[in-house]
């Protein structure tokens, strides 16, 4: 990682409002209550953007440290979309209490829940809350059997402007259309896919190989939690924008808060491993399947 922005919890409206680019995006973020509710949980604390410094380092796991890698794409909705996968993987991880877990067998599962979540949202949801942009970023055709049906979409757009249900995947929080998407998709991740659906078999393998990918992180899992702990209660650092050419550099600014030390050793420790589970998720994938 390097140009690594330290971005205060007070300036981080500001930043997310600055990021998203098309006009799609920036008039859900200013008028639709899902974005309000994901703003709030947003600027709860600091995060952190990053340019890549190795082109394996787009496979880390970065967004449960609160770490946003900058990516810059032709199009401008794919952009969009991810960075609101990404932040989206904060949330979910943050307000779930994952932080709080302590076997690694469940704190497994829940990251499987988060990758199910996220994805759901910036593949799925995202299309009744944010309107037309369907097809804008890239064909949406597993999602498209159920845009097609005009009641279904009116019935998403509701359930997602006035319910409150907006952090979990449990489908027994969620009604009509959403819960059918929610089901569907967990059937194609634990049980199988339609080998003539390309999308269905890129959901699929994916998600095997991401199992294998989080088994490298059994021995300092736990890691990724006292970081995110140690931004609970934060307190201001100063007022300026802070940026550091590497971790290294982030280590020897004088944090004045012995929590902010704490969170950026515990950075330290786990680069080693994320470039490990990185090798390991880029390997495995089919060559066909792209990632990022």
């Amino acid at each position: 990682m390097k140009n690594i922005t330290f971005i205060e919890a007070n300036e981080v409206r500001e930043f997310i409002n600055d990021l998203f680019v098309t006009p799609e995006f920036k008039n859900a973020l200013n008028e639709h209550p899902f974005f309000e509710d994901f703003l709030i949980k947003l600027e709860a604390k600091p995060l952190f953007t990053y340019d890549y410094h190795d082109d394996k380092e787009r496979n880390h796991l970065t967004s449960f440290f609160r770490f946003l890698a900058k990516r810059n794409y032709e199009n401008e909705y794919v952009q969009d979309l991810y960075y609101f996968h990404e932040l989206t993987h904060m949330i979910h991880y943050d307000v779930n209490n994952y932080s709080k877990e302590s076997d690694f067998n469940q704190w497994m599962n829940h990251l499987s829940d988060n990758e199910l979540f996220s994805s759901l949202w910036s593949e799925c949801f995202i299309y009744a809350v944010v309107p037309h942009i369907e097809n804008k970023a890239f064909p949406i055709k597993w999602m498209n059997r159920f845009l097609e049906n005009k009641d279904n979409h009116e019935e998403m757009k509701y359930f997602l402007m006035y319910k409150k249900h907006h952090w979990t995947s449990n489908e027994n929080d969620w009604s009509g259309p959403l819960k059918d998407i929610i089901l569907a998709r967990k059937e194609i991740r634990n049980i199988d896919f339609d080998p003539k659906d390309a999308e269905e078999e890129w959901i699929y393998h994916y998600n095997k190989v991401r199992d294998k990918w989080l088994l490298k992180w059994e021995s300092c899992f736990q890691n990724i939690n006292a970081a995110l702990s140690s931004l609970d209660n934060y307190q201001p650092q100063e007022n300026k924008v802070l940026v550091f050419n590497n971790v290294e550099e982030m280590s020897q600014y004088p944090w004045k808060s012995q929590k902010m030390k704490n969170f950026v050793e515990l950075i330290q420790m786990n680069q080693e491993n994320n470039i490990l589970c990185a090798s390991v998720l880029k390997k495995a994938i089919k060559p066909h399947m792209k990632i990022g």
